[in-house]
């Protein structure tokens, strides 16, 4: 389980782009989506994660060299065309259709 910070109110949270669970932000566009996977642990250290969310809290949130957060635009972009399917939905989504057919189709044939 990944853990970072929102970057709106500082509180903790499980992932970089879910709904913070205290003010509800949640990072839509490009750039707030590579800023909060610059504040999560695939980046930062645990402590580093909480020190940064009380600095949030106290209303000193950080600064992102843009060139980082233009590298982090760049390996979205890269890893969202990446899961794209033939059909134009997500990779995920094709994937999670298909093993509810197999299971679908195993039950009827056990069945």
């Amino acid at each position: 389980m990944s853990q970072s910070v929102c970057l709106r109110c500082g509180a903790l949270k499980t992932g970089a782009w879910v709904t913070c669970p205290e003010c509800r932000h949640v990072p839509a566009d490009l750039r707030d989506r590579a800023k909060h996977i610059l504040v999560s642990d695939a980046y930062l250290s645990a402590a580093v994660i909480l020190t940064t969310s009380a600095s949030i809290r106290a209303g000193h949130p950080p600064e992102f060299p843009e060139a980082q957060v233009q590298t982090e635009i760049r390996e979205i972009e890269s890893l969202e065309q990446e899961g794209e399917s033939s059909f134009g939905f997500p990779l995920v989504a094709a994937t999670a259709v298909l093993l509810l057919l197999a299971a679908g189709a195993a039950f009827v044939w056990l069945d």
